[in-house]
């Protein structure tokens, strides 16, 4: 989901590549993964650029949208992105 949530925002989907972030990050915290290196480095990079792209409310509003979302529906999504790109 990371990876294609780069996809989408490189691509002009700011607010799909904040939902699968957001569905990312609660996916990683309910199994307990850790994110370190390139990884770790680059997702507040990320998350900046998307809050500055779409202003706090907005961004707020999709990374609570993709957070909520089951782990099936975010992955169609994710899906949904690499056929579209």
């Amino acid at each position: 989901m990371l990876g294609l949530a780069e996809v989408a925002s490189s691509s002009g989907q700011p607010e799909q590549a904040t939902r699968l972030l957001g569905a990312a990050e609660t996916a990683r915290r309910r199994v307990g993964l850790v994110t370190y290196g390139r990884t770790a480095e680059r997702q507040p990079v990320r998350v900046a650029a998307l809050r500055k792209a779409l202003g706090e409310t907005a961004f707020a509003a999709a990374w609570e949208a993709g957070a909520s979302l089951p782990l099936e529906d975010a992955v169609a999504e994710a899906l949904a992105v690499r056929a579209r790109t």
